[in-house]
Formats: C-alpha cells, sequence, structure tokens
C-alpha cells in the first residue's frame, strides 16, 4: 500500500474554523502522528473508528500522516506544525507521539492510543476526568512483560538465561525493566539486559547475546522494536532462540508466538473517540478507555524450526494457533 505522508487540504480554511464545529465543515482534517509509519492495519481501524461515525476519508475526512522514523526528538515539532497548518485533530499513536502533543503545549484536540498507564506516562491526572483537549484509549502492551516471561518459561529449560531486550530511549524503560524484574525471582529465572536504540545496536545486541548463551529473548514494547519487527524475529529464529513478541504483527514475519494487546482494535476505539469530537463533543468529556482485548498467537511451524514445542494448555488458551 502507498504510504501517503501528506495529503493536501485547504489548511486556511480549516485553520479559521473552531474545532467544535466541525460537524459543518464540508471536509475535516486529522493529523496522525507517531514515532514509526503506520502500517495497513493500523490504518484500516482508523478509519473504521471514524465510519462510525459517518466520517468516511476521501468524502468528510481527510487524514496526513507525520512520522519520526524512531526519532523522537522530531515530535514535538511535527505535532506543533500539525497545530500551525489548521488541523482539525491530532491522533497521537504511542507513548512518546502522545508525549510530545503534550510537550508541544498543542491546542487542538487530541485522541491518543498509548501502550502504558497514561497517568503514570502524566498524560492526565485521572482515566475519568482528562483534560479540556486530550483523551484516548491504552492498550497496556507495557505492563504485560511479566506476563510473556511466564509464556516464554514455560517454553525454555529450567536453567536456561532468558535475554531482555529494552531501548533506553524509551519513556517506560524502567518501568519495563522493573516489571520483569519480580516474575523473573519468582519463576527462578536468570535475566541478562540488552540494550538496542539503532539497527547497528540491534545486530550488536543480538551478538552479545549469544555470546553470553542466553536461552530465550523478551523484548521490551518501543515503536523502534515495532519498526523493525521484521529483522528482530529473523535475528531471532536464525539464532534459534525461542521468544515470545508483544503482539500479531510480529507473527507476519515468522515468530513462533506473540502476546500483547490487539493495537488495531485499540486504535479503532480511538478513531471513534475522534468522530465523537469531530461531530462537537469534548474530549474532556470522554473518559480514557482501556482497551480489554489480549490474544495469544502461537505459530507451529516456527516453533518446530525453534525445536520448541507448545503445552497442551498453552495451546488451549491461544486464541489463534497458525499451522
Amino acid at each position: 500500500m502507498q504510504r501517503r505522508q501528506f495529503i493536501g487540504f485547504s489548511a486556511g480554511l480549516a485553520a479559521t474554523l473552531p474545532w467544535a464545529a466541525v460537524a459543518q465543515q464540508a471536509t475535516a482534517v486529522i493529523g496522525y502522528l507517531g514515532s514509526t509509519a503506520p502500517n495497513e492495519p493500523r490504518e484500516v481501524a482508523l478509519r473504521r473508528g471514524l465510519a462510525e461515525h459517518g466520517f468516511v476519508e476521501g468524502n468528510s475526512i481527510k487524514i496526513e500522516f507525520l512520522w519520526a522514523d524512531s526519532a523522537y526528538d522530531r515530535l514535538p515539532s511535527l505535532a506543533a506544525d500539525f497545530e500551525r497548518r489548521g488541523v482539525n485533530l491530532i491522533f497521537a499513536v504511542g507513548n512518546q507521539a502522545a508525549l510530545a502533543v503534550k510537550a508541544a503545549r498543542v491546542t487542538t484536540p487530541v485522541v491518543f492510543a498509548v501502550g502504558d498507564d497514561p497517568v503514570q506516562l502524566k498524560l492526565v491526572e485521572s482515566f475519568n476526568k482528562p483534560p479540556a483537549t486530550m483523551t484516548g484509549v491504552t492498550f497496556y502492551n507495557v505492563a504485560l512483560i511479566g506476563k510473556r516471561l511466564g509464556l516464554l518459561h514455560e517454553l525454555l529449560p529450567g536453567g536456561a538465561t532468558i535475554a531482555i531486550l529494552s531501548n533506553p530511549l524509551s519513556p517506560s524503560y524502567r518501568q519495563q525493566i522493573a516489571a520483569v524484574q519480580s516474575p523473573a525471582q519468582a519463576l527462578g529465572r536468570k535475566i541478562e539486559l540488552f540494550d538496542a536504540r539503532t539497527p547497528e545496536e540491534l545486530d550488536r545486541a543480538f551478538a552479545a547475546m549469544i555470546a553470553r548463551r542466553v536461552g530465550g529473548l523478551l523484548h521490551a514494547t518501543d515503536p523502534f522494536f515495532n519498526s523493525h519487527r521484521r529483522r528482530l524475529v529473523e535475528l531471532a529464529m536464525r539464532n534459534r532462540l525461542p521468544s515470545v513478541f508483544s503482539g500479531r504483527e510480529y507473527l507476519e514475519f515468522g515468530a513462533a508466538a506473540a502476546y500483547g494487546a490487539s493495537i488495531p482494535d485499540a486504535i479503532q476505539q480511538a478513531g471513534s473517540y475522534a468522530g465523537r469530537i469531530l461531530k462537537g463533543e469534548k474530549p474532556e468529556n470522554l473518559p480514557v478507555v482501556q482497551s480489554a482485548r489480549f490474544q495469544l498467537i502461537l505459530n507451529l511451524k516456527a516453533a518446530k524450526a525453534l525445536g520448541i514445542a507448545f503445552s497442551s494448555t498453552m495451546l488451549a488458551l491461544a486464541d489463534d494457533v497458525i499451522e
């Protein structure tokens, strides 16, 4: 699918209209801001959410896409650019994008979809009382690293060390590292930490894992890893490292197992909020929503290539088993 980074619109017209009056416009404009480029499932999910309230792209809605290719320091200026150009709503996907919108102090209404607790991120003071211009959806993927550790524990011999791969630039870096410590101790598992924030560091991290003879791999959730998920899966499979990835998107590149929130579901929910705001509702009257759909997906062919087998219990719990 051809990516549309910029879609033309009349910035002058949009800038002259108050956001609450979008329902009376022929065409509303949304600025999609992300740390990485959106993939097709996320775009489709956003359109579905908007369509729930009558907004159809190319008819009553236009969407502009801006992203920072994991260069998080660029995000505040991109958010400010959207406001200068008069978009009617900013749709921020990911922790970094949402934090950047807040840092830019935009007055444009904002709907976010984040993988962490928005209160801990200081995006909102409480779920029930969002600020005047910002609300959204959390899918809590950050908090699931302990659950993924438990699943990986079932797949590995008792003495195997588990590598934890994380991006130190992530705002939830310390939280995710802390979240895996107690479960590892309870399971009697030794873990080793490896950092990567660039493709080159990703390759070096895997070389270090092999040198340290780790037995399995978990990754902290971060847009950098998601945007390089093909490479991440390839390195794990090539080095025969059993892994439990953070979502279904990794399975398209041959991962053996994934557990996490359904991000497209969360984005569709956020898209529905965007539609309600464009029709005149105020963000402060829309409580932050917690997306509740989590999925365990298993790939039998990939597991066989790694020399691991899923237990009957894990297979029974799986939402989807790929033959």
